[in-house]
């Protein structure tokens, strides 16, 4: 796992090859006391989340307009819409509209 997490972290361009320049500036960011190499993983992985929470929220975002445009094809107010009997909807609808109004 080490091996991996090390290698992954040399690798900064991703293209799944170390050059020399990479290993070189790698080599000198983890010098130091064993807990630099742990830090750096830690860093890497928060890296990979952010980017993988970004590509979600993208998803997420493009879908749920997607189904406010259908709404409102159909006619629908989206900010109203209960869908297949879904109270949890309807309820936030019904707050966002109660706190919208104040």
């Amino acid at each position: 796992a080490n091996t991996r997490s090390l290698f992954r972290l040399l690798d900064k361009d991703n293209s799944g090859r170390i050059d020399i320049d990479e290993f070189c500036t790698g080599c000198m960011r983890l010098k130091g006391p064993a807990k630099s190499f742990d830090i750096h993983c830690v860093q890497f992985e928060i890296q990979h989340v952010c980017s993988k929470w970004a590509e979600f929220m993208m998803f997420a975002e493009t879908r749920l307009l997607t189904m406010e445009a259908m709404l409102q094809n159909m006619g629908m107010d989206p900010r109203l819409a209960s869908v297949a009997g879904s109270p949890m909807l309807g309820s936030i609808a019904s707050a966002e509209t109660y706190s919208s109004e104040e």
